[in-house]
């Protein structure tokens, strides 16, 4: 669950535990040219991964939980850039066993449920691209 409250606490921690910022820069890749705070590349990628890259697009928590909203209907317009999938998909990978629900839940809800959003919104995208290819 993506509460409010969760990513207020996150975006005032001056050094995240490990793996968050991996977490969140992940959630950035999926946001980028989307978000316009995220500033992006010339192939569309982000500039900045870095926590405090991180910190500024949670600046405005609220701004930032209603990108995540509405970024299905965003996939289903076909307005996220496969680019933008992979690079998040990539992060997922690198991290193991470490992007999981149960490991972030230990050091932040809101990385926790970022987590869960992030699998949920790379499965969605598969889905569609898999059934556009079926037909």
């Amino acid at each position: 669950m993506l509460r409010r409250e969760d990513f207020c606490e996150l975006k005032s921690l001056g050094k995240p535990p490990r793996g968050i910022d991996q977490v969140c820069a992940a959630a950035m890749q999926l946001l980028a040219g989307i978000d316009p705070r995220i500033e992006v590349d010339d192939a569309g990628g982000v500039k900045d991964l870095s926590w405090k890259a991180s910190q500024k697009v949670l600046g405005n928590v609220q701004n930032f939980l209603e990108h995540l909203k509405s970024f299905r209907g965003l996939i289903g317009a076909g307005k996220v850039p496969q680019a933008n999938i992979e690079r998040a998909r990539i992060i997922q990978r690198e991290m193991g066993a470490l992007f999981s629900e149960e490991h972030m839940a230990k050091k932040s809800h809101a990385v926790a449920g970022l987590v869960v959003w992030i699998s949920s919104t790379i499965s969605y995208y598969d889905e569609l691209a898999a059934a556009v290819d079926q037909s």
